[in-house]
């Protein structure tokens, strides 16, 4: 599975460098990932004002399987990098999303319980529980 520490090892840490660079300034200005082909394609801006198309694939455990841009560059360029870290960020976005409507959903269906019983589960100390997050006493 894909992390920074992969990431860094992948480019080494010069380039890392110029890579985190580009994510944070926004460079990667288009980005398209068909989740569950395992495909992610993006454009990057470069230093020059050009701009770099760049693939990357992924098997079904996310591990990469090739990685491709237009650049000059003969290895994993800066442009794969920032297109990794992008990658990244939306995959804890999306993760964050699922956690907090799973954790909504919950808040709903606990909204019929009687009171006394979701007071009898925290007395009894279940309400640290982090299903419990969203409810309020």
């Amino acid at each position: 599975m894909i992390d920074k520490g992969l990431i860094k090892e992948l480019l080494g840490s010069k380039i890392y460098s110029r890579a985190l660079d580009y994510y944070r300034r926004g460079l990667v200005e288009e980005f398209f990932n068909n989740q569950g082909d395992g495909e992610v394609n993006a454009v990057v801006r470069g230093s020059r004002g050009n701009f770099y198309h760049v693939e990357i694939y992924f098997d079904k455990k996310e591990e990469i399987i090739d990685a491709y841009c237009d650049c000059p560059y003969p290895d994993f360029c800066k442009h794969i990098g920032a297109v990794l870290l992008k990658y990244i960020e939306l995959k804890k976005e999306n993760n964050q999303d699922k956690r907090k409507n799973f954790f909504n959903g919950v808040n709903e269906r606990a909204k019929p319980f009687n009171y006394n019983v979701i007071l009898e589960l925290k007395d009894k100390g279940e309400a640290d529980h982090p299903i419990f997050q969203n409810i309020i006493f």
